[in-house]
């Protein structure tokens, strides 16, 4: 595939974030400050091509709001104490992968 080399890149800098920063108590904000991590590198750097960062960081999204959900469901996390800048940059990639009862509950941030 011609995306795998950019994509593949992009998620070997994403578990380097793991390594180089803190742990958090809670999943969703370790994934967004790795997401957060290989994104800005890439732009930075201007290493990947633009069309392979776009694909990339709309699964991100889903990727974090992903975890918000296990963190909430699973890892009781109180809704209200979700991050709300990192909520809102999951929101155009939840509101197509979520049904809208489970967005509608998270809306609410």
């Amino acid at each position: 595939k011609v995306l795998d080399t950019p994509i593949k890149f992009l998620v070997a800098l994403h578990e380097i974030g793991h390594i180089i920063t803190p742990p958090n108590k809670y999943s969703y904000i370790d994934e967004y400050d790795c997401e957060m991590f290989a994104i800005k590198f890439a732009q930075l750097t201007r290493i990947v091509p633009r069309n392979h960062l776009q694909i990339y960081i709309r699964n991100a999204k889903i990727y974090v709001a992903d975890n918000i959900l296990i963190d909430v469901n699973k890892n009781q996390l109180p809704i209200e104490k979700v991050r709300r800048e990192i909520f809102r940059w999951t929101l155009p990639q939840a509101k197509l992968r979520y049904p809208a009862k489970t967005f509608n509950i998270l809306h609410c941030l």
